[in-house]
């Protein structure tokens, strides 16, 4: 029951938002009601579930809480029209490059195979798997005694516990963690696609059994029910089209030749349009009314946004864990203080940096030594014991059954 209440205020502004024909004031300050809602609830339900649940309901808050903030803040009543209702705008979270075209809309079903998807699922599958049996035997716990060690190095009091060669390692450690998150992120993507991809699969046997049934006799109301189905298929054929035929979720971030390229380009792009109508544009639309110029009125900007990715992964952590979890240990604030970070580093790689060998050198180098600040609060709340999506504890189950029928006595 708890979890369908935190789900609830995003279905109530899903219905509260229609209909898109002009703005009023008692539906605005409902719909303000329902998205500050949805981001309040997970807050006071914070550490009651399981850390997955708790991460889940909080990813749902948030990422529909943007969606909401967008809708209010940021869309006109004409770009309101266009998408035609909220619960349209939760299926559309990438945008293309803008080198790269919309593929046409034609009637005729494309030949998009699904061997490629399964294949590239299962790879990013099995690589994610094998990391995370890897963090089930190595030292977890360096990294948070290496940021305690190099947060205390100025205190002469304070006696170091670790070596130069274990420091080194913490810092392969966090990179090695940063891998695992992309690919966690990049297998839950390929999940969807993937079924995304077997459901178009099936679409055209049921548009032909649908076109196959209208050369029947039909009542007036049936031909509009009919009509209305052919619809709507024709909109999911052309959404999955668009889904299937995007670029990667990741394009080889770690192959940048820039901290600000990595950042704006390689690395996921799922968020982009939300943080840039509700940081960056605002931000830079106000220093410009300011008379603001110059590099301030890019890099500014550009920290707003890092600001709310910093809330963002905040926000996840604490609804994950709870107040007393995560006010126990000194992980409060290292998110935002790792993305704001990031602003710092883009500003040095584009004043003094160019870009090529050299970028991507600084861009890396600069990853590493801000590594601790992003990693350590996860390793501190448990994340890498959450239950997930592997088939980790499947292979190891069945490397034990072999082990134990191979040890039994023949008969």
């Amino acid at each position: 029951m708890r979890k369908a209440i935190a789900m609830a205020p995003a279905h109530l502004f899903m219905v509260a938002s229609l209909p898109v024909k002009r703005k009023r004031l008692s539906q605005e300050v409902f719909l303000g009601c329902c998205w500050l809602l949805g981001l309040a609830i997970p807050l006071y339900f914070a550490g009651q579930f399981s850390f997955m649940v708790n991460m889940i309901l909080s990813v749902w808050a948030w990422a529909t809480g943007m969606k909401m903030g967008v809708w209010l803040f940021s869309l006109s009543m004409d770009e309101r029209r266009q998408r035609k209702s909220f619960a349209s705008t939760l299926f559309s979270w990438r945008q293309r490059p803008p080198n790269q075209a919309e593929p046409p809309s034609t009637p005729e079903w494309r030949d998009i195979p699904l061997q490629p998807f399964l294949w590239r699922y299962l790879t990013c599958q099995i690589v994610f798997d094998s990391l995370a049996v890897f963090f089930q035997h190595v030292d977890s716990q360096r990294p948070v005694r290496v940021l305690a060690q190099l947060i205390h190095w100025w205190d002469r009091s304070y006696v170091p516990t670790e070596s130069f060669a274990s420091i080194m390692m913490s810092f392969g450690f966090c990179i090695l963690f940063c891998v695992y998150l992309q690919l966690q992120l990049q297998v839950t993507y390929d999940a969807f696609v993937l079924c995304y991809c077997a459901l178009y699969q099936v679409l055209p046997w049921i548009d032909q059994r649908m076109q196959s049934s209208a050369k029947k006799p039909m009542s007036l109301g049936a031909i509009k029910a009919r009509a209305q189905r052919m619809m709507w298929m024709r909109d999911l054929k052309h959404y999955l089209e668009s889904t299937l035929t995007m670029p990667p979720l990741f394009d080889s971030p770690w192959q940048t030749d820039s901290l600000r390229d990595f950042w704006s380009r390689r690395w996921h792009t799922i968020y982009n349009d939300c943080f840039y109508r509700l940081g960056y544009k605002p931000t830079r639309q106000l220093m410009i009314s300011m008379g603001i110029r110059g590099v301030a009125c890019r890099l500014v900007p550009a920290l707003a946004v890092f600001a709310l990715s910093g809330m963002m992964h905040e926000y996840f952590l604490y609804c994950s864990t709870g107040p007393r979890l995560y006010y126990s240990h000194w992980v409060g604030g290292l998110q935002c203080l790792f993305f704001a970070c990031q602003t710092l580093g883009i500003a040095i790689g584009d004043r003094l940096i160019k870009k090529g060998w050299a970028g991507w050198v600084w861009a890396v180098f600069y990853m590493v030594m801000t590594s601790h600040l992003f990693v350590v609060p996860y390793i501190l709340t448990g994340y890498m014991y959450m239950d997930k999506l592997s088939f980790a504890p499947l292979f190891e189950k069945a490397v034990l059954a072999g082990k134990t029928v191979w040890s039994m006595p023949l008969i």
